[in-house]
C-alpha cells in the first residue's frame, strides 16, 4: 500500500510531458548523485556496453523563436490544424510548456522535421 504523499508524488508526475519528466530525472539523479540506469540493475560507465540506438523519436517544440509566422506554416504542413488552430498551439508554446509535435518517427523523419524548424528560428529537441 502506498502512502497518501507518495501517491500525491506520483499523481503530480504523471500530469507531466515528456520534456518535464526527463528533466526530473535528470534533477533527481544530480540532487541525489545517482549513476544513470539504463534498464533494471544495470548502471552505465564509460567502460559499459553501449546502449541500443534508439529506433523511434518524438519531435518536441521547445521555443518558437522570432519567425513565429513560418513556424504556423511548418506547424500547419505538418499537422492537420487549421490556421487558427495551429496559431493558438505555437502561442501556448513557451519554455516551460513544449509541446510534442510528431511521435514515434524513424530518425532520419524526425532529423528531417527538425530541420525543418530550424530553418524557422524554432527549437525542438528529439526525444
Amino acid at each position: 500500500m502506498t502512502s497518501p504523499k507518495i501517491q500525491s508524488i506520483i499523481d503530480d508526475i504523471t500530469k507531466l510531458n515528456l520534456v518535464e519528466t526527463c528533466e526530473l530525472i535528470k534533477a533527481i539523479r544530480t540532487q541525489f548523485d545517482l549513476p544513470d540506469v539504463v534498464s533494471g540493475s544495470a548502471i552505465t560507465t564509460s567502460e559499459g556496453p553501449a546502449a541500443e540506438e534508439q529506433a523511434e523519436f518524438n519531435v518536441v517544440l521547445t521555443s518558437v523563436g522570432s519567425k513565429k509566422i513560418e513556424v504556423i506554416k511548418v506547424i500547419r504542413q505538418v499537422t492537420s490544424l487549421g490556421l487558427k488552430e495551429a496559431k493558438g498551439f505555437v502561442d501556448s508554446v513557451t519554455d516551460s510548456t513544449p509541446y510534442t509535435i510528431a511521435s514515434d518517427l524513424d530518425k532520419e523523419a524526425a532529423e528531417a522535421l527538425a530541420a525543418n524548424f530550424a530553418e524557422t528560428g524554432a527549437t525542438v529537441v528529439l526525444s
